[in-house]
């Protein structure tokens, strides 16, 4: 699919000023279908490949801020170039993923678009590039310090909770945490008893006990 910039304008409400000839010419030149979808819980974003059409299809969630929306496109754009330079034969996030993604940032950090904090943050990452912002939990921090409403907001993490504390998921569903696990944390839902592990950046709210 070969893209004009009228056709995908709308692109600009979503990403910083000053970066959408950048992106452009990356969809221009991969052939990237790129698609805004409502919020999805467990990504921010996902790239797709098909092996027989060759198509490259790359989707991001419209609910994120300009910040997080551009670094999680970087970050599918570096997986869109890694399988045109190497194909299925390095990992999804090996280091040849990690060059290609750290000099994205590097690009993109040179040109001014992201405030203090992000910036070194992502000076940090183009250093040791990681599978994901959620992957690295100061990273997402600092990037949802811009989301709308985020300063009248109390934002709480499970790595911000005690073991035994209660909290509440965005769908209102009660929870205990139990155990850290590596990166992970053990919590059983309080109705049902099931338990789930749950990111330690994952947002919730406290309930008091």
């Amino acid at each position: 699919m070969a893209y004009q910039k009228k056709d995908i304008k709308a692109l600009e409400n979503f990403i910083p000023a000053n970066c959408f000839d950048d992106i452009f010419n990356y969809l221009h030149q991969y052939k990237i279908q790129l698609s805004v979808t409502p919020q999805r819980k467990s990504i921010h974003g996902n790239y797709q490949h098909n092996f027989i059409t060759k198509e490259n299809k790359i989707s991001v969630n419209g609910t994120l801020n300009p910040y997080a929306f551009l670094v999680t496109l970087i970050h599918e754009i570096a997986h869109c170039i890694c399988m045109h330079d190497y194909g299925r034969k390095v990992s999804p996030h090996g280091k040849e993923w990690q060059a290609i993604y750290a000099k994205l940032l590097l690009q993109f950090t040179a040109k001014n678009i992201f405030p203090e904090d992000i910036h070194h943050h992502l000076q940090k990452t183009i250093k040791s590039p990681k599978a994901s912002s959620c992957a690295d939990p100061s990273l997402e921090k600092v990037l949802a310090k811009y989301n709308k409403n985020a300063h009248t907001q109390n934002i709480e993490y499970v790595e911000d909770l005690a073991i035994n504390d209660l909290f509440a998921t965005p769908d209102n569903r009660i929870f205990r945490c139990l155990e850290k696990r590596r990166t992970r944390y053990l919590c059983e839902e309080v109705q049902t008893k099931k338990r789930y592990l749950f990111p330690g950046i994952y947002q919730i709210q406290k309930v008091q006990h």
